[in-house]
């Protein structure tokens, strides 16, 4: 898996030296702004929201509307409105980071699917499919989404 980091966010140097002085440079990319999120967000294997706060996530109803397996926190406000657990998205107890990267290998591994076990019908994966794109020409939500992509994978349908 390689981790992608789409934000622009002041503390964007202090996470560099940190990715740095881990020696995690070949697996956690800072990729900054991208106007083609929703086209990464249906690339994604899966879609991380680590906010202790939230009021209402738009770039997780994005990482939704892209197919794309959501986990996230349940803040006290936010990702429960839009997240039913176990169904469409895993929601996490708030701030518990070893519970967040269990439900990230979950996904990771295969052992945990989007309700019916595939991929959102309203979505593509890649240019090669016959499915309907989302069309919205408004900039797209990046205040700090972590996108994981592996070279394989899970399998979605």
């Amino acid at each position: 898996w390689t981790l992608h980091i789409y934000d622009e966010g002041p503390r964007r140097p202090r996470l560099a030296k940190m990715i740095e002085s881990r020696g995690l440079a070949s697996s956690v990319r800072l990729e900054g702004f991208t106007p083609d999120l929703q086209e990464r967000l249906a690339e994604a294997g899966v879609f991380v929201l680590s906010s202790r706060f939230e009021g209402f996530p738009m770039v997780l109803i994005e990482a939704m509307s892209a197919g794309t397996p959501v986990v996230t926190y349940d803040c006290p406000t936010g990702p429960a409105e839009l997240v039913t657990d176990d169904v469409d998205g895993l929601l996490v107890q708030p701030e518990s980071v070893p519970g967040l990267a269990a439900a990230v290998e979950r996904v990771g591994l295969g052992l945990w699917r989007i309700a019916g076990g595939r991929r959102r019908q309203s979505t593509v994966a890649n240019a090669s499919s016959d499915e309907t794109k989302l069309t919205d020409e408004r900039p797209a939500a990046t205040r700090g989404p972590a996108l994981a992509r592996s070279e394989s994978r899970p399998e979605l349908t």
